[in-house]
């Protein structure tokens, strides 16, 4: 077998990282489009959770993709006024799909951000539960980057009350 000098090693190498980079372009672009089709299946069930209530495969999808739906009512909540009809019923969703569960676990992390996440999603569920760990989780609470978001989240529970001044 004859000797590899060095311009051949770098031909090699330089070849093998345009490959590399072109399979990272590719899943790049395939994660993409799996995740803009599960926004797109969030919104749909978003919408028919304000409508006639959810399925149980609704239900199914929420529980696999809570983040993904979540972040969809927000930008819903966000782009439209929402009927109290419609909060009630999305609400009923997220109960039988059991994300309070979830983002109270998300409330006691140890990790700022996980806090701050279930801060800002758990006023979907407008429970008692929620309103008193929410109050708890704000006298509680060290970091102020927190303490913001929760004291937001108890405003829109209409806990003016509970935040310290």
């Amino acid at each position: 077998m004859p000797r590899l000098d060095a311009a051949w090693l770098i031909l090699i190498a330089t070849g093998a990282l345009d490959v590399a980079a072109a399979l990272v372009f590719v899943l790049r672009q395939l994660l993409w489009r799996a995740e803009a089709r599960l926004r797109a299946r969030a919104r749909a069930v978003v919408r028919s959770c304000a409508g006639s209530g959810p399925a149980d495969r609704d239900i199914r999808f929420i529980r696999a993709h809570c983040w993904i739906f979540l972040r969809e009512c927000i930008a819903l909540g966000d782009a439209l006024e929402l009927g109290e009809e419609t909060r009630k019923e999305l609400a009923r969703a997220m109960e039988r799909a059991r994300l309070d569960f979830l983002l109270i676990r998300d409330l006691r992390s140890a990790r700022r951000f996980r806090r701050i996440r279930a801060a800002v999603y758990l006023p979907l569920i407008p429970s008692d539960a929620a309103r008193w760990l929410l109050v708890r989780a704000l006298e509680t609470e060290r970091s102020t980057a927190v303490k913001l978001f929760l004291a937001a989240g108890l405003a829109s529970l209409g806990e003016d009350y509970a935040i310290p001044t």
